[in-house]
């Protein structure tokens, strides 16, 4: 019997630390490791070739190119079945610096109608729409590092970009979803977050 890697434990290895986070990319080279059990933190995951599994312990996902997988502290699943030429961008976001962010707000209002019907925040991204996010990500690179006065500044503002473009494009793909944040789900975030 095969022990679950933690995918966060794979990106600290793997990836690239910036502040209060961590990006990596995931390729089907991590398929040695088995399956990656994803849990207590905001991932998100922007898969750009390939296909995999995604698995909670209500449903299974099959996600592919140009999926965004949006994951909070108070999920918990476990990403396995890694496709040959599988390519995914991932971005850790410690709970308490995301809480943080003045703009993390707006993309949480967006995926929490899917975890309240216990559904994990899997989206579909027009091409246009993941090359861009692509191209931000990219930009959690190893260059941060060589940053001094302005270092933590930058990466503050590289996240709410990077928050409120994912935002943007989940407005664009659920225009039932409200844009503006009712204060009853504040109040219930933050309650969630006491609970996890």
């Amino acid at each position: 019997m095969m022990m679950e890697t933690s995918l966060l434990e794979m990106i600290r290895t793997r990836g690239i630390c910036a502040g209060h986070t961590y990006s990596c990319v995931v390729d089907d080279s991590f398929s040695v490791y088995g399956p990656m059990q994803i849990r207590k933190g905001f991932f998100f995951l922007l898969v750009t070739n390939g296909t995999a599994c995604l698995d909670d312990v209500y449903r299974h996902y099959e996600i592919g190119t140009g999926n965004l997988v949006v994951l909070t502290p108070s999920t918990e699943s476990v990403l396995g079945q890694l496709s040959s030429g599988f390519r995914m961008q991932v971005l850790y976001v410690v709970p308490d610096y995301f809480d943080s962010l003045p703009d993390g707000q707006a993309l949480y209002n967006q995926v929490a109608r899917l975890l309240g019907n216990f559904r994990l925040p899997v989206f579909v991204l027009e091409r246009s729409r993941m090359e861009y996010l692509s191209q931000t990500l990219s930009l959690f690179s190893r260059q941060l590092e060589d940053l001094s006065l302005y270092r933590d500044g930058i990466i503050r503002h590289l996240c709410c970009f990077v928050l409120l473009q994912m935002a943007d494009a989940l407005c664009r793909e659920n225009l039932e979803s409200s844009v503006y944040v009712k204060r009853s789900s504040e109040i219930f975030r933050q309650f969630k977050k006491l609970l996890v």
